[in-house]
C-alpha cells in the first residue's frame, strides 16, 4: 500500500504531520475501526488516485491506546525498559518500526 503513496516532506523528525498524495487508487486500512455518522463500523477507507491526505505523527506518538495513559508526558526513561506489547502491535511503519 505504501508503494502507491508519495511523501511530500524532507524530514519526518521536524514535522508533526506528513502529507501524502495517492499515486494510484488504493484501500487504506485503519489501525482502529471508527464509527461513521450512520453508526456503521469503518475499518478501511478507499483512496482515489490524486487524493491528498495527512497523517498525524504527533497523534500517533501521543496515543494512549498505544503508549498508555501517560502517553503525553515526557518520560525518556520509558525507552530504557521493554516497551508495552501495544507498541509492537501498532505496526507503525517508519525508520524505528523494527526496534
Amino acid at each position: 500500500m505504501w508503494a502507491s503513496i508519495s511523501c511530500h516532506i524532507s524530514t519526518v523528525l521536524s514535522c508533526p504531520h506528513i502529507y501524502h498524495s495517492a499515486r494510484q487508487s488504493t484501500i487504506l486500512p485503519l489501525g482502529t475501526p471508527i464509527k461513521g455518522l450512520d453508526g456503521k463500523e469503518i475499518s478501511e477507507i478507499p483512496i482515489s488516485k490524486g487524493t491528498e491526505f495527512g497523517i498525524s505523527i504527533v497523534g500517533c506518538n501521543h496515543n494512549p491506546e498505544i503508549w498508555g495513559p501517560d502517553a503525553s508526558e515526557w518520560k525518556p526513561e520509558r525507552f530504557l525498559q521493554p516497551l508495552p506489547n501495544s507498541v509492537a502491535a501498532a505496526r507503525i511503519p517508519g525508520v524505528y518500526s523494527n526496534l
